[in-house]
């Protein structure tokens, strides 16, 4: 009768990347061997990296635009404009006896996302059933925050010279809050209509994951393939709530002109689901360029309740009815190409394009990831090494756009569509643009080279 669907944005896998390196070839580094950030890309090849860089500092920030065109009505856009830093990332070896293993701990924001949307107008038109105009109010308010944050424990061995193995093990904190609301009335002498939707969820929860990692280094070749496990839920609760509430208008297949449904289910149980994912790649050294490649393919999560609630009793209809909070994500596989320019030992030009497929299935049940526009990843950069440390910037570009469905249109609200017009679909888009600066430290060369600058600490 009344709309539920809801908008988010965090059905992407790819759209977050760590350590800024393997950020400048986008993400592309499965196979690459290229610093710490192997923890969560291949934890196999920690082990066969002789001194992986430990990122020190790094600032990176992203301007996001989202607009969703004629998302009310015609020439009644909704939108917002956002300066953020990109997802936190730390990172470092833990010091250990063995000279084959490595240990590593990482802290790193998997999802963060924040959106606000808010359309008001009024006007004079005739909406209800009864003669002449009235003066038509309407509302349309979002607000969603999401964080996800991961945790991991890196374990990695060198078997040999030249494979490594690796295991890093995760824990993911979730938190996802979510409000919508939808205010439609019709103002006459002695007639009053008004249509009202209010959807509200909020949860978080706790789960544990894998990532195991092999890494081959074959000179001018590299090949790495890692595997993460799907999600096992540990704990984690929320509420969902909702009220719908139609006041004298003519209702289809209902008799009365008025309607009321409400319902709050608050400590329910959490359980969100992460999928098997498979990722490989490779690089390849020519002359004075490395080429990086990798591709990872993600299951389908199937229709996982993510709010453990019960059936309720719609009031008016004196039925059973559902305030369920479904998660449902399809098979995706994503793709991406670095290229890696040397000059010399101390200067290195960077450019990269990736593929961020949604996850997201437009025709599913689904209300708690709906958005559905594909990403593309654009990123261009340099590296200057200084001493043994290194000094990284970059800028990128992102793009993506497809079709939704309105929510709401104030153009065409009518008594016979209940004050919520005719839904039509429209284009929304997504941009962003990223600027990187990043400085990196080689920790045991450094420590070396420092030795050797004090007299008193050189060996006698």
């Amino acid at each position: 009768m009344l709309p539920l669907e809801l908008w988010a944005q965090d059905s992407h896998y790819w759209t977050s990347k760590y350590g800024t390196e393997s950020i400048l070839l986008g993400g592309a580094v499965v196979g690459s061997h290229l610093d710490i950030s192997s923890t969560f890309y291949n934890p196999g090849a920690l082990g066969i990296t002789p001194d992986p860089a430990f990122v020190m500092t790094g600032w990176v920030f992203n301007l996001t635009s989202l607009n969703y065109a004629s998302a009310v009505g015609e020439k009644r856009d909704m939108g917002t404009l956002r300066l953020s830093p990109a997802p936190d990332y730390v990172t470092g070896l833990i010091p250990t006896s063995s000279k084959s293993a490595k240990l590593a701990y990482s802290l790193l924001t998997r999802y963060k996302f924040q959106e606000r949307l808010v359309a008001r107008d009024s006007f004079r038109k005739d909406v209800l059933h009864k003669p002449g105009d009235e003066l038509f109010a309407g509302e349309y308010y979002l607000d969603q925050d999401l964080v996800e944050s991961w945790f991991g424990l890196s374990w990695s061995k060198a078997l040999s010279r030249t494979v490594g193995f690796g295991v890093t093990n995760y824990i993911a904190y979730r938190s996802q809050k979510f409000y919508s609301s939808i205010v439609n009335q019709a103002f006459a002498a002695e007639t009053a209509a008004a249509t009202t939707v209010i959807r509200h969820f909020s949860y978080y929860n706790y789960r544990a994951l894998w990532k195991i990692g092999i890494a081959i280094d074959c000179a001018p070749f590299k090949f790495g393939a890692a595997l993460t496990t799907p999600s096992i839920n540990v704990f984690g609760s929320g509420t969902t709530f909702l009220n719908r509430l139609i006041i004298d208008q003519t209702i289809p297949g209902y008799d009365g002109r008025d309607f009321a449904d409400f319902d709050e289910q608050k400590n329910r149980k959490s359980s969100y689901h992460s999928p098997l994912s498979i990722s490989a790649g490779g690089s390849v050294e020519l002359d004075n360029s490395t080429i990086h490649a990798s591709a990872e393919w993600f299951n389908a999560t199937g229709q996982v309740s993510v709010l453990q609630t019960d059936p309720y009793l719609n009031q008016a209809r004196d039925e059973m009815a559902e305030n369920a909070v479904i998660q449902d994500l399809k098979s995706v596989l994503n793709v991406g190409i670095g290229i890696q320019r040397h000059f010399a030992d101390r200067f290195e030009l960077y450019a990269s394009f990736v593929s961020d497929v949604s996850a997201a299935k437009p025709d599913s049940r689904a209300n708690v990831s709906i958005t559905s526009w594909d990403i593309y990843h654009l990123m261009a950069g340099a590296l200057l090494r200084l001493w043994r440390s290194e000094i990284t910037a970059g800028i990128g570009y992102s793009f993506g756009s497809d079709i939704f469905i309105q929510k709401v249109d104030f153009d065409t609200a009518h008594e016979d569509n209940l004050l919520m017009g005719e839904r039509q679909e429209k284009r929304g888009t997504y941009r962003n643009a990223t600027l990187l600066v990043g400085f990196s430290i080689f920790p045991s060369e450094l420590l070396q080279k420092t030795i050797e600058s004090v007299p008193f600490l050189k060996k006698r």
